[in-house]
């Protein structure tokens, strides 16, 4: 059997050599270089998303603002054709009235003319005649005339009834 003293001999350079060998530090450096250069990426790719979803926030932020402005200018354009046909409404019934009118001036021009005609004849016929002559003028047909208050009124319903649209939709 070998004395202690032997025993050291043998043993310290196994030892020295497990070490060597089983050195924590040799062993762990590359993993915690990995470890290391992957939570450098990780950052880096953190600090990548942390400034992309801040410009995304800005951006939604943009859009939402444009998008209020795209539906208050919506609205007001539904309120200005909501007026043009209102504004239609009244021209087209100014037109009917008018057009009523100068159908019965025509016709009274007409009766007028063929009027003067038949006396003018009867005088060149040469019989003077005791009474007087009265031409006969049939009365104009009637004419709906629109009353001012009934359109602006319907006008009025109008526009009470495009606010409560939108109010509902």
């Amino acid at each position: 059997m070998a004395n202690p003293n032997e025993w050291s001999t043998l043993i310290n350079p196994c030892a020295h050599e497990l070490a060597e060998r089983w050195d924590l530090t040799a062993l762990a450096t590359p993993t915690l270089v990995a470890i290391g250069e992957l939570t450098t990426t990780t950052v880096q790719q953190t600090h990548t998303t942390a400034v992309a979803l801040a410009k995304s926030e800005v951006e939604m932020e943009s859009v939402h603002a444009m998008l209020k402005q795209l539906r208050d200018q919506n609205e007001a354009l539904e309120q200005a054709f909501a007026r043009i046909d209102q504004l239609e409404t009244i021209v087209e019934t100014v037109k009917k009235t008018y057009n009523n009118v100068a159908a019965s001036v025509d016709t009274m021009e007409r009766v007028v003319a063929t009027s003067s005609r038949t006396r003018l004849f009867g005088l060149s016929l040469g019989k003077p005649t005791a009474t007087p002559f009265q031409p006969y003028f049939p009365p104009p047909p009637p004419v709906e005339i629109y009353s001012t208050k009934e359109l602006f009124k319907a006008l009025e319903e109008g526009q009470r009834e495009t606010k409560r649209d939108r109010r509902e939709g």
